[in-house]
């Protein structure tokens, strides 16, 4: 039960222990005034934390943590996630008992932040008080993104098995890492469930509001924007001269080389976006470039749009602005 006398304890404890008296500087107090302009962050409470001893137990009695490691993270770059993984970068996995630790210090700073949060409204001047604030609301930041590190494997395993024809893989990832923030700040730990099974439905119900949310914008704008259905407001002459050094500029950088295209870049291109005229209208999918090479739809898309965002560097740095934008396939 909480009591004045166990929060008057807990609170001196922690002063005495973690932070000095000293005067706050302008940019710790241009912190607080960011902080008390917010709304306060609302934890999710636990009998343990209005406890005498909560600090010792839930921080210096509480097992070791390990520290995240994210070197794998590379989703829309260059990891293909088809294939196996090396074991140097696997991701850190938490026992029950590491997350229900994490999660009981996440939620305690919070709680923490938000009795002083309650406080400065009160009492704004207090150094005291605001040295707290700054201290907890850095200590629950810091824990939110352990959390959110040890857990980003969780929005590739959704966005892996969701069906999504429409939407872009980065779209799915967006929206995934979104779910996943709000779950942390939901989660009870209290409840003895594991993260995992909660995170996993918020991520998919989150998919699901994308999608919902998608075919209704469908509904009311049917029609989608087609560069070559735009009409050019100068002389088409002109216009299609331009579209001509455009191509010429392009072709030139290709057989020269001048853009820094690996092997496997320049053979996707080649293969999607054909010179030649006989095969220019009906180039090779995806699906089937992908068998040419031996990799993936997924790997040949993000190595694709890897390979055009180097194209349109250089034809920025040739025109001084981007000339046109490559959506599908086609001839150079």
């Amino acid at each position: 039960m909480t009591t004045k006398t166990q929060t008057t304890t807990d609170d001196a404890r922690s002063s005495k222990s973690t932070r000095s008296p000293r005067k706050l500087n302008k940019l710790q107090r241009l912190r607080i005034a960011s902080l008390l302009s917010q709304p306060a962050m609302h934890p999710m409470d636990h009998p343990l934390f209005h406890e005498a001893d909560a600090m010792q137990q839930i921080f210096e009695q509480a097992p070791q943590l390990p520290k995240p490691n994210c070197d794998w993270y590379h989703p829309s770059l260059e990891v293909d996630f088809d294939g196996a993984q090396n074991p140097a970068t696997v991701n850190t996995l938490l026992t029950c008992a590491q997350e229900r630790t994490i999660f009981l210090q996440f939620n305690y700073a919070r709680f923490r932040a938000l009795a002083l949060h309650q406080k400065l409204s009160r009492s704004p001047e207090s150094d005291a008080f605001g040295t707290d604030l700054l201290h907890w609301n850095d200590q629950a930041m810091q824990l939110r993104d352990k959390i959110i590190e040890f857990n980003l494997a969780l929005v590739l395993a959704m966005a892996k098995h969701v069906s999504a024809a429409k939407l872009d893989f980065s779209e799915l990832l967006s929206e995934g890492n979104m779910a996943l923030l709000r779950a942390v700040d939901k989660f009870d730990v209290g409840r003895n469930f594991k993260f995992s099974t909660y995170a996993c439905r918020a991520i998919l119900k989150g998919y699901s509001r994308m999608s919902v949310k998608r075919a209704r914008t469908r509904s009311l704008f049917p029609a989608s924007f087609d560069p070559a259905l735009e009409t050019p407001t100068d002389d088409p002459t002109v216009h299609q001269r331009e579209i001509s050094e455009y191509t010429s500029e392009l072709r030139r950088a290709l057989n020269s080389n001048d853009i820094p295209l690996t092997p496997l870049e320049r053979q996707v291109i080649e293969y999607r976006f054909p010179m030649e005229d006989d095969r220019s209208n009906n180039p090779p999918t995806l699906a089937e470039v992908g068998k040419l090479v031996g990799y993936s739809k997924e790997r040949i898309r993000q190595i694709q749009k890897l390979a055009l965002d180097k194209l349109r560097d250089h034809m920025d740095a040739a025109f001084g602005q981007r000339p046109f934008d490559v959506a599908g396939g086609g001839s150079l």
